[in-house]
């Protein structure tokens, strides 16, 4: 998952242009993982983990994105998708770095989290 849009370009001191990069997460698939993670994951019990439901377009199985594993990638090694977050997805990223940089999670998070949890048995 994509997490930045395009910056602008610059040169370092040496006169060497930047990289064009992207800061990026990784995307993991339930296939092989226990049901337990599963309810974790889709109750929000974890931070660092967002859900992602099946899509056939995308091909993807349904799975998470860990946030706590960002990166940089080149851009010239990836393909270009037209996609965007929804606003909801937008918001769990953001109340993901908001936890990481204060330690304090959204209000709404945490009673969204508390009923999705009660809601899984956990």
């Amino acid at each position: 998952m994509v997490l930045s849009g395009e910056q602008p370009a610059w040169d370092y001191p040496s006169g060497r242009p930047s990289e064009l990069s992207r800061l990026v997460a990784p995307l993991y698939s339930f296939k092989e993982r226990q049901e337990s993670l599963r309810r974790l994951v889709t109750s929000l019990a974890i931070p660092d983990l967002i859900y992602m439901p099946e899509d056939n377009v995308l091909g993807m199985v349904d799975g998470y994105v860990r946030l706590d594993r960002l990166q940089t990638c080149n851009r010239a090694h990836m393909k270009p998708m037209n996609l965007r977050l929804t606003e909801d997805a937008l918001w769990m990223v953001q109340c993901f770095f908001q936890y990481k940089l204060t330690g304090e999670l959204d209000a709404f998070w945490v009673d969204v989290r508390e009923q999705l949890m009660r809601t899984a048995g956990l």
